[in-house]
C-alpha cells in the first residue's frame, strides 16, 4: 500500500491547520493591540482633562477672592477620583481623606464601587453586602484606623505602593467583590498626607505595572501642588501676606524636583538649580526611560512667580506619565506640545532640550524645542555648541510643531561631557550690564572638561559668580552636566 499520498493529505491538513491557528492568533494580537491603543487614548484623554480641570482650579481661586476654598477642593478631589479610574482602566478609584491627627481614613469619593468594607462587623456586613448603595454609605461615614487598612505602607513612606492579587487576598480585609490588583496612592499638602486614592481591578484582570506607578505618582504631584496652592492663598488671604504665599510656593516647588544627581550605566549626570524670583520657571529632570537609557531633561517656562510653577509642575507630570519606553527625544516633545497646548495661557509658553542616552554604548539621541544649544566636549576636541533648534512648546499646533524638531544622533565615548542649561546662564549680567555669554561658559565647560559633573559644575558656578560680581540674578540659571565614565 501506498502511504505517500495519505503522509502528504495528513500533512496538509497539518499545515492548513497552523495556518489557521496562526491567523486567529494574529487577529486576537491585532485585536488586543487596537483595545490597548484604545485604552492608552482614554487614558491620556482623561489625563489632559485632569490637567484642564485643575489649571482652571488655579484661575478661579486666584482671580475671584470670593470662591469657596472647601468647595474647589472638593471638586478638584472628584475630578481626580473619576480621571484615575479612566486613566488606569480600572473598576474602581476611591479617594480617602486622611486625618493625621486621628490616623483614621474616611472614603470622601468613590467612581465605580469600591470592593472591600476594610472593616466592619459580622452583622453589619451582611446588610452591605450586595447593596452598593448601603456599601457605599457605610465607607462614608465610617473613619477608619490606618494601621487597620493596606494603605498604611502608602502614606507612612508618601509613596505609590502596589498590591498585586496574592497580597490582596492576604491585606485586604471583608472583600464584598472580586480584587486582583490595587495601587495606592498618597496625596500630600504642606508636606503631610492628606488623602489616599486607591485604584483597584484593572480591565482583564491584569496587574498594574511600573507604567502605572510613574502615571500615578504624575497625577498625585499635580494634584498635591493644587492642593498646596489653594490651602496657600487661603493662608495668604488670612495673613495678608505675599511673601508668605512666595515662601510656602518655593518649599512646595523644592519637592517637585529631583535628586541633583543621577548615575545609571555608564552614565553619570549631575544638575545645578538657583531661581531668580523664589518660584522658578525653570526645571530639569532625570527620567528612567528603560533599563537601558536615561533621559536628561532641561526647560524653561515663560514668566516667572506661580504661574510660572504651575506650568513647570504640569510639564513634570506629563512627562512622568509620557516618557516612558519613548527613546524618540523629539516624537516625544511633540507629544508633549499636544497636551500642554491645551493646558497653559496662550501669553505662556515653554523651551526644552530632551535627550535621551544609551546607558551602555554612549548612543545619544537629542531635540530642541527653542531651547538654548547644548555644549559638548567630545574627545580631545574644542568644546562645540550643538545646535538642532525647533519651536518652542505650547505655542503651535503639533502638525506644525512636529516637523520643526528631528533627532540628531551623538555617539558619546569615555571622558565625554555635555552641558545643558537655560538661558539664564548665558544671559547672567555683571555690572557693567554685559551678559556671560555662551563663549565663557563654553571657555568655563574646556577648563572643567576632566573633572567630575560635580566638580565641573562647582567650577562653572565660580566663573559665573565671579563675572556677575554680586549682582542679583535677573534669572533663573540651571546647568545640567553629564559625563561618561
Amino acid at each position: 500500500m501506498n502511504y505517500l499520498p495519505i503522509a502528504i493529505s495528513v500533512l496538509l491538513a497539518f499545515l492548513l491547520l497552523f495556518a489557521l491557528v496562526k491567523a486567529a492568533r494574529a487577529k486576537r494580537l491585532a485585536k488586543k493591540a487596537e483595545k490597548h491603543a484604545e485604552r492608552v487614548k482614554e487614558a491620556e484623554e482623561s489625563l489632559v482633562n485632569l490637567f484642564g480641570h485643575v489649571s482652571q482650579t488655579v484661575r478661579t481661586y486666584y482671580e475671584d477672592k470670593n470662591v469657596n476654598s472647601g468647595e474647589l477642593k472638593a471638586a478638584l478631589v472628584s475630578h481626580f477620583t473619576t480621571s484615575a479610574q479612566k486613566s488606569f482602566a480600572s473598576g474602581c478609584a476611591a479617594y480617602f481623606a486622611y486625618d493625621g491627627e486621628q490616623g483614621t481614613l474616611k472614603l470622601s469619593e468613590c467612581s465605580g464601587i469600591f470592593p472591600s468594607c476594610l472593616d466592619i462587623s459580622e452583622e453589619k456586613l451582611k446588610l452591605v453586602a450586595g447593596n452598593d448603595a448601603k456599601l457605599q454609605e457605610y465607607l462614608k461615614g465610617t473613619s477608619f484606623p490606618l494601621h487597620l487598612t493596606p494603605f498604611a505602607a502608602a502614606v507612612d513612606q508618601k509613596r505609590v505602593v502596589v498590591l498585586g492579587k496574592n497580597e490582596c487576598e492576604e491585606k485586604v480585609r471583608y472583600k464584598v467583590y472580586a480584587l486582583w490588583g490595587m495601587l495606592i496612592v498618597p496625596v500630600r499638602s504642606q508636606g503631610a498626607v492628606t488623602g489616599v486614592l486607591v485604584i483597584a481591578n484593572k480591565a482583564h484582570k491584569a496587574q498594574y505595572d511600573s507604567e502605572d506607578v510613574e502615571l500615578a505618582r504624575g497625577m498625585s504631584e499635580i494634584v498635591s501642588w493644587t492642593l498646596n496652592y489653594l490651602a496657600m492663598i487661603e493662608g495668604v488671604r488670612e495673613k495678608a501676606s505675599v511673601d508668605s504665599q512666595l515662601e510656602t510656593a518655593a518649599s512646595i516647588q523644592s519637592h517637585l524636583l529631583p535628586k541633583s544627581r543621577a548615575q545609571m550605566g555608564i552614565v553619570e549626570a549631575e544638575a545645578f538649580y538657583k531661581t531668580a524670583y523664589r518660584v522658578g520657571g525653570d526645571y530639569f529632570d532625570f527620567i528612567e526611560v528603560d533599563e537601558d537609557h536615561l533621559g536628561i531633561l532641561v526647560a524653561d517656562v515663560s514668566g516667572k512667580g506661580i504661574p510660572a510653577g504651575l506650568v513647570m509642575a504640569s510639564t513634570r507630570a506629563l512627562m512622568s506619565a509620557l516618557s516612558k519606553h519613548v527613546l524618540s527625544p523629539s516624537k516625544l516633545l511633540t507629544d508633549l506640545n499636544t497636551h500642554l497646548i491645551q493646558l497653559i495661557p496662550e501669553e505662556m509658553f515653554v523651551t526644552a532640550s530632551y535627550a535621551v542616552i544609551n546607558t551602555k554604548t554612549g548612543e545619544m539621541l537629542c531635540a530642541e524645542a527653542g531651547h538654548e544649544p547644548f555644549l559638548a566636549a567630545l574627545g580631545g576636541q574644542p568644546v562645540v555648541t550643538c545646535e538642532n533648534r525647533g519651536m518652542v512648546l505650547s505655542i503651535l499646533d503639533s502638525e506644525i510643531f512636529g516637523p520643526s524638531l528631528k533627532d540628531t544622533a551623538y555617539q558619546l565615548q569615555k571622558g565625554d561631557m555635555v552641558l545643558f542649561y537655560t538661558d539664564g546662564a548665558v544671559e547672567a549680567l555683571n555690572r557693567k550690564k554685559e551678559e556671560f555669554t555662551r563663549e565663557r561658559l563654553s571657555v568655563a565647560l574646556e577648563n572643567a572638561r576632566n573633572l567630575s559633573p560635580y566638580e565641573a559644575l562647582l567650577s562653572i558656578q565660580g566663573r559665573l559668580s565671579k563675572f556677575t560680581e554680586g549682582e542679583p540674578p535677573y534669572d533663573d540659571v540651571t546647568l545640567v552636566a553629564v559625563k561618561i565614565n
